[in-house]
């Protein structure tokens, strides 16, 4: 019976640590928590603005597969998003009740995908 109660309380802590290490790669934007996607890190060419705050973000994946999750994201959470794709990469305003923001997403030098987030 101790065998069981400790597997079990193993089982479980590796859940937690497993379902707070997915939840963690979060962005927080007005109070709406918004997912970075897997393997996104801090970008090294982060802008300073006077107004904005900008964090940008790089990942080793094709600019179609992150457009894809972004939209797909914004989509089925009910933003409104005024632009989109275009010829160079994923250019939009986005709200949603009072949070607002800018999302970039473009390819440098065809070798990594940047995510900039503007509010």
């Amino acid at each position: 019976m101790r065998k069981k109660i400790v597997l079990w309380a193993g089982f479980l802590f590796l859940f937690c640590c497993v379902y707070l290490y997915v939840y963690a790669d979060t962005l927080l934007i007005s109070g709406s928590k918004v997912p970075l996607i897997q393997g996104a890190v801090i970008s090294d060419a982060q802008v300073p603005a006077a107004s904005a705050r900008i964090k940008a973000y790089s990942v080793e994946r094709p600019l179609k597969e992150v457009i894809d999750f972004y939209q797909e994201y914004l989509r089925q959470n009910g933003f409104l998003v005024i632009g989109g794709q275009g010829a160079e990469g994923f250019n939009a305003a986005v709200k949603k009740d009072k949070t607002m923001f800018t999302l970039r997403i473009f390819s440098e030098r065809d070798t990594r995908t940047i995510i900039e987030f503007i509010w």
